[in-house]
């Protein structure tokens, strides 16, 4: 059975954090000391699960969507250790 590594001190940009996957990704990430970066196509900041918001809203299709998270992310947070879309 595989350990349950501590993520204190992370953050990680969850991608789809309000649908129903992203927003458990994002819950399981906090409980284990995470912090998400929360990003959604659509839609106001608003609360998308326990411990997560949605930080950003960006059309990952758009070609500097990448650069906007990572940026996002840096400027919030000064650092951003993974990606995750859901």
């Amino acid at each position: 059975m595989a350990s349950e590594r501590s993520l204190d001190g992370s953050v990680v940009a969850v991608i789809g954090v309000t649908g129903g996957l992203g927003s458990a990704i994002a819950s399981a990430l906090t409980a284990r000391g995470a912090t998400v970066y929360g990003v959604n196509r659509s839609g106001p900041p608003t609360t998308a699960g326990p411990g997560a918001s949605v930080d950003l809203t960006v059309d990952v299709r758009d070609a500097g969507a990448g650069d906007e998270i990572v940026r996002g992310a840096l400027e919030t947070h000064g650092r951003l250790d993974g990606v995750i879309v859901a």
